[in-house]
């Protein structure tokens, strides 16, 4: 099998309240992607953000980065599990003129038990109108 493929992923926790990690993955064509992201968390808020690139034998070449940042409003409500408020952006670039792709989502999580979340959120893509809501439900097993 000519298809195969390696990744992985390193991570760092200096404290109990961050995160950072280092990942890779090689590929078919000399497929390569590299991203690093990391947490910070504290009390009802947190943050999050990765950056990420992509090449490959054909002169393919992306790059991108999101950051959320989100903050926990159910203690304030005496809500049994987590409400968290969100905010999110993502910067994609294709690698060509006018080929980046920026993304604005405010959103709603709400996770009554560990395994279960509900999530409502609003994405507003600049520079155009292809803006949508969008609701979803998760459960983990």
């Amino acid at each position: 099998n000519k298809g195969k493929a390696i990744s992985g992923r390193i991570g760092y926790q200096p404290n109990i309240n961050t995160i950072i990690g280092f990942s890779g993955y090689r590929g078919n064509s000399k497929q390569e992607i590299n991203a690093i992201d990391g947490r910070y968390a504290i009390g009802q808020f947190g943050l999050k953000g990765e950056y990420a690139t992509y090449k490959d034998a054909f002169n393919n070449e992306a790059k991108g980065y999101s950051i959320q940042g989100k903050y926990n409003v159910a203690p304030n409500l005496s809500l049994d599990g987590e409400l968290n408020l969100l905010a999110r952006y993502d910067s994609v670039d294709l690698g060509g003129s006018s080929t980046e792709v920026t993304r604005s989502t405010l959103g709603v999580n709400y996770r009554p038990a560990k395994q279960l979340v509900y999530k409502v959120s609003y994405q507003m893509q600049d520079n155009s109108d292809d803006n949508a809501l969008m609701a979803s439900v998760a459960v983990g097993f």
